[in-house]
């Protein structure tokens, strides 16, 4: 919060430890932007489609 109070210009990644889940705040996410929720997709394919994109997508850095 100090960088805020600051002024300091740019854009701001604000956490807490306590996060929530999806399930938590997409609902209300979604309420916000007034649009339809996304289509569900059961444990399996979710598993597969993070599978996918964690060994074959090119890309994508979590380096810090």
């Amino acid at each position: 919060m100090a960088a805020v109070e600051r002024g300091n210009s740019g854009i701001y990644l604000i956490t807490d430890d306590q996060p929530s889940s999806v399930r938590e705040w997409l609902p209300a996410y979604v309420r916000w932007l007034n649009v339809a929720l996304p289509p569900h997709v059961s444990v399996e394919d979710a598993i597969a489609n993070a599978v996918y994109y964690g060994t074959r997508m090119h890309g994508v850095s979590y380096a810090t």
